[in-house]
């Protein structure tokens, strides 16, 4: 039998997730067969040398949609519960429980698979993640060691990519919000100088002429355009600059 959440947590406070927590989320969805990767906060975090951003909630992508006897599976270890029927149409959310959590003792977990569908997009399939196929997202997942927890999260330059598409989306413009800050702080603590950023440039125009090719000077020219680089390194906003002017 599924076990459901009793009950829905629609503002639950913002939380610091430890890595070997969210190495167990990896696994045990791993063990039943459902290969993973951490998008979003805990992703960032992974990436920013395992500095720790609060967040409402844990975002992990699947190669595919989870059966019935897999979410049978996984509820069967005391830390899963899942909240709506796993048969509607709509996508349901994971809970994890555990005391060493603050506030409830549980965090939310949004998985996103090839074909989930959701009211903000008018309950239409979806099979990609900002521009980015699920699946690849997965199958080009990397594993980024914090704190002695092996973490399975996006690639870093698809990671920028769906953030800055994030930031741009929220329709705001504030170059101090977090979506723009995780840029930043991916950015200050992967490249250390001239060379290193140019390389990450590089990658991050192949990656987008690979998936993107129609978008690749717009988001290149706005990520550019919108971090500050003055904060990280002199030296990444002449580089900026000489690919904006190109």
């Amino acid at each position: 039998m599924i076990k459901t959440a009793r009950k829905k947590e629609r503002h639950q406070k913002p939380l610091n997730v430890p890595p070997k927590i969210a190495y167990d989320i990896n696994t045990s969805l791993e063990r039943i067969g459902l290969p993973n990767v951490y998008i979003g906060g805990r992703a960032v975090n992974a990436h920013s040398g395992g500095k720790e951003r609060s967040s409402h909630d844990l975002d992990i992508a699947l190669l595919y949609k989870p059966s019935n006897q897999q979410i049978n599976l996984l509820t069967q270890n005391s830390h899963f519960s899942i909240e709506n029927n796993p048969n509607m149409t709509s996508r349901y959310s994971l809970f994890y429980h555990s005391e060493e959590l603050q506030g409830t003792g549980k965090i939310k977990i949004d998985l996103y698979y090839p074909g989930y569908v959701s009211s903000l997009y008018n309950f239409k399939p979806q099979h990609t993640l900002n521009g980015f196929p699920i699946a690849k997202i997965v199958m080009e997942g990397e594993t980024i060691t914090v704190d002695g927890s092996p973490l399975k999260v996006a690639k870093r330059e698809m990671l920028v990519v769906m953030k800055y598409l994030a930031w741009e989306n929220r329709g705001n413009g504030n170059k101090s919000s977090k979506d723009m800050v995780d840029i930043t702080n991916m950015i200050r603590t992967n490249y250390n100088d001239s060379r290193e950023f140019e390389g990450f440039v590089n990658i991050l125009k192949e990656v987008l002429r690979t998936n993107m090719p129609n978008d690749e000077e717009r988001i290149i020219h706005g990520i550019l355009s919108n971090v500050d680089l003055k904060k990280i390194n002199k030296d990444f906003v002449r580089i900026a600059r000489e690919v904006i002017r190109k």
